[in-house]
């Protein structure tokens, strides 16, 4: 099971995702909420999420910016982008960066659990990959 952060300002979207998603199937857990990116930071230290849904728009730190932050500090923790914004320049940003996928608000469930059962196996396959070379290390 991996462990998700859910990274939004609107408080009904926030919990709507942490609440009415079936997270279990999907192989994850959520394992905390953050209204914005600076909280998002300081609640990383104690959670230590493998995966962050993040909102694009936010005050304080937006969703670019806490990609960066991340991958400055642990490029392991795998971030989805969620925005209300299908502006090309965002979502290719986000990619850039290093964001595993760009979801557009409103969500719709059956398209969430599509793509995040896609992002379990990559991190499945990623962990493989990663004991697989730890194994190769020692020999």
């Amino acid at each position: 099971m991996y462990k998700l952060l859910i990274v939004d300002d609107e408080k009904l979207i926030r919990d709507r995702l942490a609440y009415d998603f079936d997270w279990e199937t999907m192989g994850f857990t959520v394992c905390g909420t953050a209204g914005n990116g600076l909280e998002a930071l300081q609640l990383i230290e104690d959670v230590k999420p493998d995966l962050v849904l993040t909102d694009m728009v936010m005050p304080v730190m937006g969703g670019l910016e806490l990609i960066d932050r991340l991958q400055s500090r642990d490029s392991r923790i795998g971030v989805v982008v969620l925005s209300g914004y299908s502006d090309f320049e965002n979502v290719r940003a986000a990619l850039q960066m290093g964001a595993l996928d760009y979801i557009l608000k409103p969500v719709n469930p059956e398209e969430v659990a599509e793509r995040f059962e896609k992002i379990t196996r990559k991190l499945d396959a990623d962990s493989q990959a990663q004991r697989q070379q730890s194994i190769t290390a020692r020999i």
